[in-house]
């Protein structure tokens, strides 16, 4: 159950954040195929992305599994260059997906907001994170 609830949220959350106004550049970067309309990519466009994504959050919130690429998650979104704004509107979206979700398993998306939160800590102590135009 809890598996299937991670993809589930993840893809969720990719849902709104392709589309999002002030996030959606940043996932379109990454897409692998355009669709019927750029600026609101099918999710088909991140089959390379999305299952890197739900196994970085399945070891984060049900514990270590074997990983073929392990990725360094601030040294990969350091080449972003996001703003705080930016952020701010990530944690913000994850949230709304996470409400969505908080009945079906509310123990797993307690650990789950936490995990956004000490994420949130280390990015924002990273001086080479955010854009700073």
């Amino acid at each position: 159950m809890s598996k299937e609830l991670i993809k589930q949220i993840v893809y969720q959350f990719y849902q709104k954040a392709t589309q999002d106004v002030f996030l959606g550049h940043h996932f379109r970067k990454i897409q692998t195929s355009q669709g019927d309309h750029p600026l609101k990519p099918p999710m088909e466009a991140f089959e390379d992305h999305l299952p890197r994504i739900e196994q970085f959050w399945r070891m984060q919130l049900l514990g270590p599994e074997k990983v073929e690429n392990p990725f360094d998650l601030l040294n990969i979104h350091r080449k972003m260059k996001l703003n705080r704004g930016e952020l701010d509107r990530w944690i913000l979206l994850f949230n709304q997906v996470l409400d969505e979700f908080q009945i079906q398993q509310p123990e797993l998306i307690l650990t789950w907001r936490s995990k956004i939160d000490l994420f949130k800590e280390k990015f924002v102590k990273d001086p080479r994170m955010f854009n700073h135009k």
